[in-house]
């Protein structure tokens, strides 16, 4: 997604979604997607760079296999049952 001065992607429901299935995301670092997204599961770059991010992920000796299997774990943080148990902690304090 590209920032405006009205817009920047503040959750990122799609990337979640990917990650759920093993898919590596690569995202602009925006509020949101800085939130979900780690050096353990994916790929964050600032706008403007998305290009200079591709070519170092390909560069890169990383095991995909390994942030393909974080992906789906961390993924499993966002389910339902898991954001009902946060939004509790904080509506019971």
């Amino acid at each position: 997604s590209k920032r405006t001065s009205k817009w920047e992607e503040l959750f990122g429901l799609v990337i979640i979604e990917s990650m759920s299935q093993g898919v590596i995301p690569v995202s602009s670092s925006h509020s949101g997607p800085k939130e979900i997204i780690t050096e353990g599961t994916g790929y964050l770059f600032e706008e403007g760079q998305m290009e200079r991010t591709l070519i170092n992920i390909l560069e890169k000796k990383d095991s995909p296999n390994l942030k393909a299997a974080e992906c789906i774990k961390i993924s499993k943080h966002f389910l339902p049952k898991h954001i009902a148990e946060r939004w509790k902690a904080i509506l019971i304090s």
